[in-house]
Formats: structure tokens, C-alpha cells, sequence
């Protein structure tokens, strides 16, 4: 792979993605900039209050759906007119709702690859049906149409399952939960948190599914706080499948898998502690650590490239187990973040003395860190971050690492949008030398 030099981000590129920036949010906020950031929620006209009262509740139906669900705007965009959450069914016994969100993005970038190069596509959609059935259980059934971003392939994938499961929460301990179907599984901090809350636009190294993180689980799941709601242990296990190509450990969904991807069996537990128990708002100071670890073994029935100990193909290897530990925390202050997680990952091939990609003699060992921070300022609806991701396997000649800084404009309370532009100094990339480039990502996100 040819080595390429990164060039400056230049002015003039700047104005062009800022320019897309603001034709993209005139679609999501009906050129309602100003007015959103300077005028308090509570600033609407009394007969505007008096019609959002009599709208429905929101229903939390997953760990991270409080960034997900959105509260109704008070003024509805224009895109509202259209797309809006609606109650199909409330009944005392089963109800239904609609939801989802959608991301549209443009990515610019000066790198020298053909097959990386300046684009605007449509980054995610995902709507979904949840509601409540019986006493006590919940139910989601969510679908999304994505683009393969760590490929540059931005083409739409086929329409997959994301969450899909029901839900009991009767338990006498509030917050207790035991989750049956498809569902995130408890590890990576930055994995488990919702797309619609991020600080940049993807997520870093830590949080990918091809860097080794688990993707949804098709199983069991519990989760159980105690200690006053200072801790929660969250545990998991089910079926999970494994991509085959030899530069990533690329965890995927075993729900709509391809059939030639390794599957096998799944068990991961998370510990979250919290010192000053839950946060009850941005002004507190809210400290939080976890601890997580999962393994993942092979079932022997798709090891469609090794045939009798050997490997078929020099650049795919079918994985014969994968492990992985996870150190994280988050401290928040006055409209301050600062958060930190590192990643320990190991993977076996099932042929043993394969070497290529992230393999040595079979074996693979994998680091990867990031340094994230951000503050909040014009009412908490501007957000500045930066951060340094670190990605280290034993085979790289040198450490993938990138430098982020972005920046957050916040109209969700209000208008169900937010805006965000992230620029990645890359270095590196894959591990090569002088495989450098600057990537900037431009998304606008609607959440309904």
C-alpha cells in the first residue's frame, strides 16, 4: 500500500463543509438556528404548552435509550410534518409506538486512495416499534439500513435486525432487568452508548465492532444494581459470529449474519461503580468507573476457510477463540467531560500456525486506547471535544493512532436535531508507515 502524506485542512475546505453544514440543517431545524440556542425550552407560547401536555409519555426501553428517545420539540421542524413518534396502541395489556432516527453525513478527506474520497450519503436509518405487553414486560423490535464505513463502502446495507427482544422488570430491586433476544453486549463504554450521544461523529477504536468489541447479542441478558444504585452488574450470553478477515477482529450480529462468518457462543459481565451514586444532573459532579470482560468460542460449524488444521486463504482466518478486557471511567463536571477506556484483546485461528494480518503462529494481541474530553457552553447546546485514540497490535510496524477534535451543536431538546463535525488527523493506518491522511465527517441526525 503506497504511503501517502497528510495535507493541512485548508480554508477553502472548511467552508465547503461548513457550507454543506448549514444546507443539511435547514432540512432537520427549519432554519431555526438562532432562536434554538438563545430561547429556554420554556420560552414557548402558553397554548404551545398546553398541546405538548397532552402528548404521551416517553417510555425508556433500553440502557441506552435515554439519548435515543428524544423529548417532544415544543416547535415541530419541518421534517416533523412527516416523520414523527407516534402511539399506534395504548391499551392497558399491549401498546405500541414508532420511533427511530436518521443520520445523513458528508465525509471529505485528502487521502490518495481511490476508494476513499469525498462523499455524501445516507450514514444510518433505524426505525423501530416498542411498547409494553402483560405486567411488567417491555418489547423492541428495531431495524436499521447503515453504510459500511470502515471499508469506504458508504452504499446502504441491507435492511438488518438491531435490537429485538422482550423484556421483564418486575423484580422487586428497582432497575433489575432480565433482557431476552437481541441486545448490545456489556462491553465497551464507548460501544454501549448511543450513536445520538457521542462526542465525534463515530465512534474510536474502543467502541468498533472490528476492533475486537462484541456486537448485539443474541441470548440472555440481566442487569442488577445494588449498593444504593452505586453499582450494577450487567451479565450475558449467546450466540455471537465472527468475520473471517485477517487486518480486524470483526465481531457481528449472529441475527442476519452472513453464513460463511464463524459463529460461536458468547459470555461477557460488566461491574459499573458510581462513588456518589446515579447523576441527577449536568451541574453535579458524577464519577463513574467499569470493568468489563467477555470471551467468545468458536461452535466448530462455519470454519469455512482451514480444512484439516490448514488455512485455505491467506487472507481470511477462521477464529478459534477471542477474549477481551475493558478499563474505563468518565468524570463530569459543570458541562466538563473527561473520559478515558483501554481495551485488552486476544484472539486464537483455529489454524494454529497461521500468520498474516493481526496473526502471529495463530495468534493475535490487540491494545487500543482513547483520551476523550469535552465542555459544554450557550446553554449546554455547544459542545467542543477533542481526543487521542491509540490502536496496537503485536504485528504493526507502527500504532494506529488519531487525533480528534470536533464540535456539537445540540438542538434535540428542542428541534429532534443535532449537528456535529469531526475532524481525524490518521496516522498510520493498519499499522503502516506514512499511511497518513485527515478525514473530515459533517452529520446532521434527526431523531423522532
Amino acid at each position: 500500500m503506497a504511503a501517502r502524506t497528510a495535507r493541512p485542512v485548508t480554508l477553502q475546505r472548511w467552508l465547503k463543509t461548513v457550507g454543506i453544514a448549514v444546507l443539511l440543517l435547514a432540512g432537520a431545524g427549519s432554519g431555526a438556528f438562532a432562536s434554538s440556542v438563545i430561547q429556554e425550552p420554556d420560552a414557548a407560547e402558553p397554548q404551545e404548552q398546553e398541546e405538548n401536555s397532552s402528548k404521551p409519555p416517553r417510555r425508556e426501553v433500553e440502557e441506552e435509550d435515554d439519548a435515543d428517545v428524544a423529548p417532544d420539540a415544543m416547535r415541530d421542524p419541518l421534517i416533523a410534518k412527516v416523520i414523527h413518534r407516534r402511539v399506534l396502541i395504548d391499551k392497558p395489556h399491549f401498546s405500541m409506538e414508532t420511533g427511530g432516527k436518521v443520520q445523513l453525513q458528508y465525509y471529505d478527506t485528502d487521502s490518495a486512495d481511490p476508494d476513499n474520497e469525498d462523499k455524501l450519503f445516507l450514514r444510518r436509518i433505524r426505525p423501530f416499534l416498542m411498547g409494553h405487553f402483560a405486567t411488567h414486560w417491555k418489547w423492541k423490535a428495531e431495524l436499521e439500513r447503515s453504510a459500511q464505513i470502515t471499508a469506504f463502502d458508504f452504499g446502504s446495507s441491507s435492511l438488518d435486525f438491531r435490537d429485538l427482544f422482550v423484556r421483564y422488570e418486575g423484580f422487586e430491586r428497582a432497575g433489575t432487568r432480565l433482557t431476552i433476544g437481541n441486545q448490545k453486549a456489556p462491553f465497551s463504554r464507548e460501544f454501549m452508548r448511543p450513536s445520538t450521544s457521542l462526542l465525534f461523529v463515530e465512534r474510536t477504536a474502543v467502541g468498533l465492532n472490528d476492533s475486537g468489541v462484541p456486537d448485539r447479542l443474541l441470548g440472555v441478558h440481566v442487569r442488577r444494581p445494588f449498593a444504593s444504585d452505586k453499582a450494577a452488574l450487567w451479565a450475558s450470553v449467546g450466540s455471537e459470529s465472527l468475520e473471517q478477515d485477517v487486518r480486524s477482529l470483526w465481531f457481528r450480529p449472529t441475527l442476519g449474519a452472513d453464513n460463511e462468518f464463524n459463529r460461536g457462543w458468547l459470555g461477557a459481565g460488566r461491574l459499573d461503580f458510581q462513588p456518589a451514586g446515579p447523576r441527577h444532573s449536568d451541574k453535579n459532579l458524577h464519577l463513574e468507573m467499569s470493568f468489563a470482560g467477555y470471551y467468545w468460542e468458536n461452535d466448530g460449524s462455519r470454519n469455512t476457510f482451514t480444512q484439516e488444521g490448514v488455512a485455505l486463504d491467506p487472507l481470511r482466518a477462521d477464529v478459534n477463540t477471542a477474549s477481551g478486557l475493558e478499563l474505563s471511567g468518565v468524570l463530569d463536571a459543570g458541562g466538563f467531560t473527561l473520559g478515558f477506556q483501554h481495551n485488552w484483546i486476544e484472539a486464537t485461528s483455529v489454524a494454529d500456525d497461521f500468520t498474516g494480518g493481526i496473526y502471529l503462529a495463530g495468534d493475535a494481541d490487540a491494545k487500543t486506547s482513547t483520551l476523550q474530553s469535552a465542555y459544554r457552553i450557550a446553554r449546554r447546546r455547544v459542545q467542543s471535544a477533542a481526543g487521542a485514540t491509540r490502536f496496537d497490535v503485536q504485528t504493526y510496524v507502527e500504532p494506529w493512532t488519531e487525533w480528534i477534535l470536533g464540535f456539537n451543536l445540540d438542538l434535540q431538546e428542542r428541534y429532534l436535531a443535532k449537528l456535529q463535525i469531526t475532524t481525524r488527523w490518521i496516522s498510520s493506518r493498519f499499522g503502516l508507515p506514512g499511511e497518513d491522511f485527515v478525514e473530515t465527517r459533517l452529520q446532521v441526525q434527526y431523531v423522532w
